[in-house]
């Protein structure tokens, strides 16, 4: 029997668009022959493998069709045309919709229902838009849920803020002692809910605020568990960060590299972490620095477990736990968590 072979295709755009398109597409059934990219400072330079090329190029590859990763479609696709590419072998992929935008989509609906109900009923009697409802034990929480927004997805993350929100309950219940902390703090979306949350506890943000790192970007690279860049996740800074958070007194921000910044934290225990560092290095070397610092009965969540541009998280934490002979549990939100509890 004759395996059938890939489609051939062209990507055009190599920003944030570009992603989104490897969200997309099924690499199992197509070879991405060349990509392009009309920015002269990135022509010669390389993503996931391949060499960006300019446009001009276009008809020195055998392709069938060239997908367009990029917000200008327009102008680009006149581009190909006035080049010579025939219209119909364009693709605007981008117009298929994401996971993420389905989750968005399902956000503005319940939020739609919530701005035409009162938030007494609200409070009563909406009950399924979390997995766990806890209505009883607290009648403002699904009035406050909607006011949590997951940065990347635009929308809410409901598995992720749900459990973190039953951990914190759990943290306090039980008199878990320490500090709370997130390796990977972005802009500080999640960050700001962990702050909320953990309202009396300081809490410690780890973060180069620079993007990833070379030596961390290099190691993915190296052994095949992600293509990425040098700084990518750069744009924020600590004002961003901080300007979310409600308890900003409890905040400790550890800048730079990790786990350099550790120094002078050899006393402090931890009740709860998060770990969102998106690369294995920092996975990893995160894992060990803060296992040994949790408290009996804290958590540990790593966001990102099974992310599929992000395999080096899953790596991570499968060797650390076996290194360490400890279990933990797969949570099933946006793009998966591992939950490791001492």
């Amino acid at each position: 029997m004759t395996m059938k072979s890939k489609t051939k295709i062209i990507i055009f755009g190599t920003g944030s668009g570009f992603e989104k398109v490897l969200e997309v597409i099924d690499l199992d059934k197509v070879e991405i022959v060349a990509i392009l990219d009309n920015n002269e400072s990135k022509q010669g330079t390389y993503l996931i493998g391949k060499k960006i090329d300019t446009p001009l190029n276009v008809h020195k590859y055998d392709y069938e069709y060239i997908i367009i990763a990029s917000q200008f479609y327009n102008d680009i696709c006149n581009q190909l045309i006035n080049l010579g590419v025939n219209e119909k072998r364009i693709i605007n992929i981008l117009k298929v919709k994401t996971s993420s935008q389905l989750v968005q989509e399902i956000f503005i609906y319940n939020f739609a229902i919530k701005s035409i109900i009162k938030n007494e009923y609200l409070k009563s009697y909406i009950k399924n838009y979390a997995i766990c409802n806890m209505n009883v034990l607290d009648k403002e929480r699904n009035v406050r849920f909607y006011d949590y927004q997951d940065y990347l997805i635009k929308g809410i993350d409901y598995v992720r803020i749900s459990s973190l929100e039953l951990i914190s309950r759990e943290v306090y219940e039980r008199q878990i002692e320490g500090a709370v902390a997130e390796l990977g703090v972005y802009q500080g979306g999640f960050a700001k809910i962990i702050n909320e949350l953990f309202y009396d506890r300081k809490i410690y943000l780890f973060d180069t605020f620079e993007g990833f790192a070379d030596k961390d970007v290099e190691y993915d690279d190296k052994h095949g568990f992600c293509k990425t860049k040098v700084g990518h996740l750069s744009d924020t800074n600590i004002n961003i960060v901080l300007d979310q958070m409600k308890y900003k007194e409890n905040c400790i921000i550890k800048k730079g590299y990790f786990p350099d910044t550790t120094d002078g934290l050899d006393n402090e225990v931890f009740a709860f972490v998060s770990i969102d560092a998106d690369l294995y290095k920092p996975t990893y070397e995160g894992l060990n620095f803060f296992y040994d610092k949790l408290s009996e009965g804290g958590y540990i969540m790593v966001h990102d477990y099974n992310h599929s541009l992000y395999k080096g998280v899953k790596e991570a934490v499968r060797k650390f736990c076996n290194e360490r002979r400890i279990n933990f549990f797969p949570l099933s939100d946006y793009h998966g968590s591992a939950v490791i509890m001492k």
